[in-house]
């Protein structure tokens, strides 16, 4: 299999511009065709796949990212042929800069599609305005080759960039440029290799993958698809011109937890915490039942969650009034009502590790997924936003893994987090 990969021409415009990245100079290079021999159980065979994420301060000194996906397969059954037919990317307020696609075909014929062939749609469920276009003169042994740059937006979580897939890949290339002051945390998983740095250009920082001949993971009825993959997280770490080091740190994230859950109730709310208290009382008799217990069940019971940030959704005389509540509003509400029954409770961050485990060496908002609480006393976790489960049979996935547990502790008239990664039997 040969290939002629972008390295050279990238090399030619980096020294040109002086910038590692230049969004208008980005260009794919003059090609042929490219002898292929795979399995005839593999679908596509990807000869490049390449992503650049380049943070950089606009003329306002404004922070913006732009996202380049490049990519390069061989279409080589009529399951890739289907899957291939059509491409969609997501867009938002036109924020793709540019776009180019293109078919090869083994006789040497060359069909770029025209911009006019570009098209726009709106998903109904999401409402995610995304462009499409069909692929003209595609058939089996074809080549497709498209790329895209793009402006997104940041996320202060950390970003995840899957390495690994059901198909092999010739070539895999991963770029994170920032400007000179924002340094970012890296990490591979579930493969032998590491991020290289790169501080060829001034004023710049670099830090890439490229990596040849990865092999593709095969679901097992028996193991973790997802958990297993391929993968690479980074994050911003710390900026050199404010000095402000280890930004993802857990122990801003662990305040912010008690300081949200832990504020103070208007006179309504506190009276609407005791009637539903005396609710939750009155619901059973039973000695043998605890009162976090006879409150887990109740609020499930007779209130529903609600998958959103609205403000009222966490104010106690709403929630109460409505017979709804959001995830912090849930806590919120759930943890007055322990506290007013003299119970002490603290909160644990995890992951689903079917999905993600957490790593416990890496710190990454990544893995503060889902928020559950812990009662002393009482075995398990109550997962206030699992309408189904009741401590002690929340999922077993949010067990045998790690987490950030989040302890309060009162000094003077502060509530302090005490924040440390623990192991979750």
């Amino acid at each position: 299999m040969k290939y002629s990969i972008i390295t050279g021409l990238l090399l030619a415009v980096f020294s040109l511009s002086g910038q590692h990245f230049v969004a208008e100079d980005y260009d794919w290079q003059e090609t042929e065709y490219h002898d292929v021999t795979v399995d005839d159980s593999t679908n596509v065979y990807e000869i490049l796949n390449k992503r650049l994420f380049n943070y950089y301060y606009n003329d306002d000194n404004q922070l913006e990212l732009q996202f380049l996906y490049h990519r390069a397969v061989h279409i080589n059954n009529t399951e890739a042929l289907e899957s291939f037919n059509k491409i969609y990317i997501s867009q938002s307020e036109n924020n793709i800069l540019k776009f180019k696609a293109r078919v090869l075909n083994s006789e040497g014929e060359v069909k770029e599609i025209s911009e006019d062939k570009i098209l726009t749609g709106v998903d109904k469920e999401t409402e995610q305005e995304y462009v499409f276009f069909a692929l003209e003169g595609l058939k089996i042994g074809s080549q497709v080759e498209y790329f895209y740059i793009k402006t997104i937006g940041m996320s202060t979580k950390g970003t995840e960039q899957s390495i690994q897939s059901s198909n092999p890949i010739q070539r895999y290339e991963l770029d994170i440029i920032t400007p000179w002051n924002l340094v970012m945390g890296t990490k591979v998983y579930n493969l032998d290799a590491e991020f290289q740095s790169d501080t060829t250009v001034e004023n710049q920082n670099r830090v890439y993958l490229a990596l040849d001949s990865i092999e593709p993971l095969e679901e097992e009825s028996n193991s973790f698809y997802d958990a297993n993959l391929g993968k690479a997280m980074f994050k911003l770490d710390h900026n050199l011109y404010t000095g402000a080091k280890n930004i993802g740190a857990y122990s801003h994230i662990g305040q912010n937890v008690v300081t949200n859950i832990n504020r103070e109730l208007s006179k309504t709310e506190k009276i609407a915490i005791q009637k539903i208290k005396a609710a939750i009382e009155e619901s059973t008799s039973d000695p043998n039942i605890s009162f976090a217990r006879k409150a887990e069940n109740y609020i499930k019971t007779n209130y529903q969650y609600v998958d959103l940030n609205n403000a009222e959704f966490s104010d106690i005389t709403f929630i109460k009034e409505n017979k709804a509540y959001s995830e912090v509003g849930g806590l919120i509400l759930i943890t007055n009502l322990l506290k007013a029954n003299g119970d002490v409770c603290s909160y644990l961050y995890t992951t689903d590790r079917s999905e993600l485990p957490f790593d416990p060496d890496f710190s990454s908002n990544l893995y503060l997924e889902t928020l559950l609480l812990q009662i002393e006393g009482e075995e398990g976790f109550m997962d206030i936003t699992d309408p189904f489960s009741r401590m002690g049979y929340t999922s077993e996935f949010f067990t045998h893994n790690y987490g950030l547990v989040i302890e309060e502790m009162q000094m003077d008239d502060k509530v302090v987090a005490i924040s440390a990664t623990e192991f979750i039997p």
